[in-house]
């Protein structure tokens, strides 16, 4: 009995791997910070930076429209400040979503598509760097994240993600998306100290969406626009009529 229900687990868990889209993600991710400093909000802009990864859309229904999506995501994060002392801070983490995906038409067609999800964050390094100031020169270093003893940088952020993008027939699909960290991430940070994440970008995909297997081919020996015997149909058809011994057709 129970080496039937686990091959039935196995069985339904390779169905649905089977069924699912894999993808290769890269581009511009414009990240943000909320920064506070003994109860001073400091003034800052969108920082520049990459975001790339990998991910999966597994279905969870049988048309296909719901996609259960989790990734892994190389991603660089910031802040310009442009209050004084002027300066910018640098951050990179290893982001963990998993979106619910809603995905209007067809597998191999045209489509758009919505998602919404949560995510954590990984910040694997980061530094600042601010300009001299009324008096006071200019410094930068880095922050010791946890669990590096007296860590200034908390390690983990969580947050929710939302995003939107359309796929062509084919393999690509383009994506925009924003994300909002809710973690205070300064070490004992409280409501007249604390740094919390924003980002937003644009994301253009690679899909392997398994739209190719079988492509071309059709009943009765043809293969896309060409006849097996490696003919074009409109000539293969003209050559039945006119140079068949027998007469007309196939």
């Amino acid at each position: 009995m129970k080496k039937s229900v686990l091959f039935l687990f196995i069985a339904a868990l390779s169905c649905t791997f089977a069924s699912a889209q894999f993808g290769f993600e890269s581009g511009l991710n414009m990240a943000n910070m909320s920064i506070k400093s003994m109860g001073t909000t400091a003034q800052t802009q969108y920082k520049a930076g990459a975001a790339m990864g990998i991910f999966a859309g597994i279905p969870i229904d049988a048309e296909e429209h719901y996609y259960l999506e989790p990734g892994i995501y190389f991603q660089m994060n910031g802040a310009t400040i442009t209050s004084n002392p002027k300066g910018s801070y640098t951050f990179t983490a290893i982001n963990f979503p998993i979106n619910l995906e809603y995905k209007s038409g067809t597998r191999c067609g045209k489509r758009t598509f919505y998602g919404i999800g949560p995510y954590i964050s990984s910040t694997m390094a980061a530094s600042f760097d601010f300009e001299a100031y009324n008096g006071i020169p200019a410094y930068s270093g880095s922050f010791k994240i946890s669990p590096t003893p007296d860590f200034t940088l908390k390690k983990y952020d969580f947050g929710l993600g939302v995003n939107f993008g359309v796929m062509g027939r084919r393999n690509l699909a383009f994506r925009l998306h924003y994300q909002m960290g809710f973690m205070n991430m300064l070490a004992g940070g409280d409501d007249k100290n604390s740094l919390k994440q924003s980002a937003g970008g644009v994301t253009i995909c690679y899909v392997l969406r398994g739209c190719n297997r079988g492509k071309g081919h059709r009943a009765g020996g043809v293969r896309g626009n060409t006849h097996w015997r490696g003919i074009k149909k409109s000539t293969w058809s003209t050559h039945q009529i006119f140079h068949r011994p027998n007469g007309p057709g196939l």
